[in-house]
Parts: C-alpha cells; structure tokens; sequence
C-alpha cells in the first residue's frame, strides 16, 4: 500500500472498520513506514483529546434546516428569473445610457449650420436662448456676457 492511501483509510483503520485484508495490509504498511506510523500516533492522539470532550446536545431539526437552506440556494442559483436579472439590469443600464447621450445631444443642438457658397457648413449661434437675458439691468454680468456673445456673432471671430 501507499502513504497516500494508507492516510485516507487510516481513521477507520484506527476505528476497526476496514475489512480484514485491508486492515492486513495497512498494518503491514505501518510496520514499515515511520511517516505513517507518526500520522496514525497523531490521529490516536487527536481522538484521545475529541474523546474527553463532553459531546454537545443534537439538535432535532440541524439537518432539515441546513438541507431546507441547501435547497434554498440552489433554487436562486437556478431560476429563471433570477438569471434573467443577470442579464437584464445592465442591458437596461447601457440603454438608459444610450438614450441618455441622445437626448443630450438632440437638445444641445442650439446651433444652426449655414451652408456658405464653397459648400462648408459654419455653426452660427441661435439667439434664442440668449433673449431670454434681453430684460436684464445694463452693466450687470448677464448684460455683459450677452454684449460678448452677440458681438462674436456678429464679427464671426472671436
């Protein structure tokens, strides 16, 4: 046998649960390896140690509980819907991104483009949005940022 193996069934070697060949041969093993014999020492130690330990009340319903809680998760992991969530939020996210940069773009269009005689289109500023200062107090800011704006109008340089 193995060190390999001779590890896996060691416990219930030490239990007396191995049929008797296999019991024979990890004996057997154990005579001859002092690795494996120091591994199945520490297990016996180890269960001398659990042995002293007072053993804790069962609870009668640990296992329906911890089964109910398995199939729980395993219900959410393979739902539909719950699949279809994955899938939809950010499909919906990019969309309302997409139409978000649309609409922006439709209504930042306060521009008109002329078409000059080369066949070049130039932005001209819509005044419309500026009308809505027209009321405004001589020498107040809106006032000068207005007498700005339409002055580059008008020269078509800055």
């Amino acid at each position: 046998m193995k060190c390999k193996k001779v590890k896996r069934v060691l416990s219930p070697y030490l239990d007396c649960a191995l049929s008797p060949e296999e019991s024979n041969a990890v004996k057997r093993h154990l005579e001859s390896c002092s690795a494996c014999q120091e591994y199945a020492s520490e297990l016996e130690a180890m269960w001398k140690v659990l042995d002293v330990l007072p053993s804790m009340p069962e609870n009668p319903y640990f296992v329906q509980r911890v089964l109910s809680r398995i199939e729980e998760k395993e219900s959410e992991q393979f739902s539909f819907v719950h699949r279809l969530e994955h899938f939809l939020v950010p499909v919906a996210t990019g969309f309302a991104l997409l139409l978000g940069i649309w609409i922006g773009y439709l209504a930042g269009g306060n521009g008109e483009r002329l078409g000059n005689e080369n066949g070049n289109s130039t932005l001209v500023a819509s005044t419309e949005y500026l009308e809505t200062f027209s009321p405004l107090p001589s020498a107040s800011l809106g006032e000068v940022y207005l007498s700005l704006n339409t002055e580059l109008g008008e020269e078509g340089t800055p």
